[in-house]
């Protein structure tokens, strides 16, 4: 898999996906990195009331559940930043 479709893939499946706290979130961007080759940054909003909230341990456990839905993207680094708003 390139890139590209590891980014819609990862974007498609996040969109889907409910984690820590039942957190699901309202946004998602996935895309790849302009700087590193085999990085794909990604970006969500899990809404407001996720504010006090460890948005660290939601990222991690997004992470792993996305690549065990998609091992194929084992060779990319996934950048994965949460905010609530």
């Amino acid at each position: 898999m390139d890139i590209n479709r590891a980014s819609e893939a990862i974007d498609k499946f996040l969109q889907g996906y409910t984690g820590k706290g039942g957190r699901k979130p309202t946004e998602v961007r996935s895309h790849p990195s302009g700087d590193d080759m085999n990085a794909i940054k990604i970006w969500v909003n899990l809404g407001a009331a996720a504010e006090n909230d460890d948005l660290t341990a939601w990222c991690a456990e997004a992470e792993a559940a996305i690549r065990k839905a998609h091992p194929d993207i084992e060779k990319f680094t996934l950048e994965l930043r949460a905010d609530a708003m």
